[in-house]
């Protein structure tokens, strides 16, 4: 058989079919895709569990990356009982032993700045 000429409903019935198994293999392309990174963030955050820092030196991480990238200023909070073990470490001159004595401490009254409030 050197020419086969079908009817252009058929060719378009065949198109769309083509089409549709086309689009269906890329849906199930991506939802394999999706599983795959949802795996990959469970292991990761089982991971980050077993070491408490992990996820600490992560966000650092990311802040870095995000700096170098773009020239822009980066605010973050810093932890309060990070700034209590600094206080006691410069009042006694030592690091804490454990993390366990790192404790919050209170800001005494007179150091608390609150704007007032105008009546508009």
């Amino acid at each position: 058989i050197k020419d086969v000429r079908l009817p252009a409903n058929l060719q378009r019935a065949m198109a769309a079919e083509a089409e549709a198994f086309r689009e269906a293999k890329a849906k199930e392309i991506a939802a394999d895709g999706e599983r795959n990174a949802a795996q990959a963030l469970r292991d990761a955050s089982d991971t980050m569990m077993q070491s408490p820092c992990a996820i600490q030196l992560r966000y650092l991480q990311t802040l870095t990356t995000i700096a170098s990238e773009q020239n822009s200023t980066i605010v973050f909070p810093v932890p309060i009982d990070l700034l209590g073990s600094m206080g006691r470490m410069a009042q006694t001159g030592m690091p804490p032993r454990n993390f366990r004595d790192v404790k919050a401490t209170s800001i005494p009254e007179e150091e608390v700045f609150i704007p007032e409030q105008s009546a508009a």
